[in-house]
């Protein structure tokens, strides 16, 4: 949810804080469940969450550490199109662990964990994130709406306009995506005659129209099959 994601973003959740003052922080400010908030294993560098809601589950501090590797492992390269999973939240439900320590070792325990990661996540209509661009642009009165028309044409988004005197002072959105040709494309529509700056605003959801491409290209780019994986895929026959 929004509100653990902006604690997480700011710094006032982190993976090796005091547990006490976390799990007050996740109830008072995101409206944590008691237990949820006190089972954080891991958060990791994507903003995402691994908590552990088992109870009465034997060996399984024994594979702590290796669950947690696990999770990790899992988000750095999701199912979809191999690239990091962000914003999650991952809940360890439930768990057999063998009383045989030779059977719950790294090679069997990261994989299993791993599946049932992807396939927890593939059943939750996973979207694609994309980067996105804040723009500070000044331009011209005469040249604004050829600088707003390139903007249009990029999917991207106007915040503000201010009008000062002989120039317009622009605030937009963009994504990263389409900012190929970017300059091209203004100094031709303004005529060389705008001055603009770009940083790093936020994540966005890309359109589902241009989803399936993206991840397509994507995993075509990385030699994978041009098809992602589905639940089933993930599931112990």
């Amino acid at each position: 949810d929004e509100n653990t994601l902006r604690l997480l973003s700011t710094g006032a959740v982190y993976d090796d804080q005091d547990w006490r003052t976390r799990a007050k922080i996740l109830r008072s400010e995101a409206g944590w469940d008691a237990d949820e908030a006190r089972g954080i294993m891991a958060i990791d560098e994507h903003l995402n969450i691994f908590v552990d809601v088992t109870k009465g589950i034997q060996y399984l501090r024994d594979i702590r550490e290796t669950l947690i590797s696990a999770f990790r492992w899992a988000m750095e390269a999701g199912p979809l199109a191999h690239e990091p999973i962000r914003g999650v939240k991952v809940k360890l439900v439930d768990a057999m662990v063998h009383e045989d320590p030779a059977h719950r070792g790294p090679a069997q325990i990261m994989p299993a964990t791993r599946n049932a990661i992807f396939a927890a996540f593939l059943s939750a209509s996973p979207i694609i994130l994309e980067p996105v661009l804040k723009m500070d642009a000044k331009v011209p009165q005469e040249f604004v709406s050829g600088l707003l028309r390139v903007i249009t044409s990029k999917r991207g988004k106007i915040i503000s306009m201010e009008d000062q005197k002989l120039l317009m002072f622009v605030k937009c959105h963009i994504p990263v995506s389409e900012t190929f040709d970017l300059s091209d494309q203004i100094r031709g529509a303004t005529q060389g005659r705008c001055f603009w700056s770009t940083e790093f605003s936020h994540w966005s959801p890309l359109p589902q129209q241009l989803a399936e491409d993206v991840i397509r290209q994507i995993r075509k780019r990385k030699g994978l099959p041009m098809n992602p994986p589905k639940v089933e895929d993930f599931l112990t026959p």
